[in-house]
């Protein structure tokens, strides 16, 4: 089984989630949104690694051990699974003080995202590839074990913010359909730094300097007057033994 909840530590962490579970809609299973205890059963849910489209989910669930045999995924793996959303749900167990953040790395095609039952943002906010979103779930999280969900919806390749395929890498019948990125679980104290970001200016003609320049945003949770000073150290390893290219 992958299913474990992930452990948040103290402040200044950033955790991926290690796994969960994923399913589609089902009457006669209770909303995926529901905190942790008896009135939810996972019974018939999938183990989903981390990073996994629905595709991803299946197939280390065990199904369709030959996908990659002949035309075992067109044949054999029915399209109309992906026509409808599904369920992902993992734990976290927070420890410590200090605020918990959600950070989404990119989620295929739209989603909604619950925390203990409460919904923290819907499709209007949560969809594509590669964007990335920051949400502040510090109100609605606990000492113990935190119930994670995230609805995912289905979208069109050509019409939703996805990726594409080439004729060698077929598309999938999920269309990547799912949380195929990261979804980390932030510590963080009343001051936080996020998007650091360094452009370089390399000198092209002879390679022996590169200026750097470096930002990131500095956030304050809280209403109160701050000075921060921040510091920081550019290591490596300096190489001289080498020449311009040609």
């Amino acid at each position: 089984m992958f299913f474990a909840p992930t452990r948040a530590a103290d402040v200044a962490t950033a955790t991926p989630i290690v796994a969960g579970r994923c399913s589609r809609p089902q009457p006669s299973t209770p909303p995926a949104t529901r905190s942790p205890g008896r009135d939810f059963r996972a019974d018939g849910w999938l183990d989903a690694p981390p990073r996994s489209t629905v595709m991803a989910a299946l197939l280390a669930s065990g199904r369709y051990p030959d996908i990659f045999f002949s035309t075992t995924m067109r044949d054999e793996v029915d399209p109309s699974m992906f026509a409808v959303p599904w369920w992902y749900r993992s734990g976290i167990r927070r420890h410590g003080t200090g605020r918990t953040l959600l950070r989404t790395d990119g989620i295929i095609h739209r989603a909604e995202l619950y925390v203990n039952g409460s919904k923290v943002a819907g499709t209007d906010e949560i969809a594509g590839a590669y964007p990335v979103h920051t949400f502040d779930v510090t109100t609605l999280v606990r000492p113990g074990t935190n119930a994670l969900a995230i609805r995912v919806h289905p979208g069109h390749p050509m019409s939703d913010l996805s990726i594409g395929w080439v004729d060698w890498n077929p598309t999938p019948p999920d269309t990547n359909m799912g949380v195929w990125r990261d979804v980390v679980v932030l510590r963080a104290p009343g001051r936080t730094l996020a998007d650091l970001h360094v452009r370089s200016d390399v000198d092209i003609e002879s390679l022996a300097h590169a200026r750097l320049q470096i930002s990131v945003d500095v956030e304050n949770a809280d209403q109160a007057e701050r000075t921060v000073t921040l510091s920081g150290t550019v290591t490596g390893t300096a190489n001289r033994d080498y020449s311009p290219a040609t």
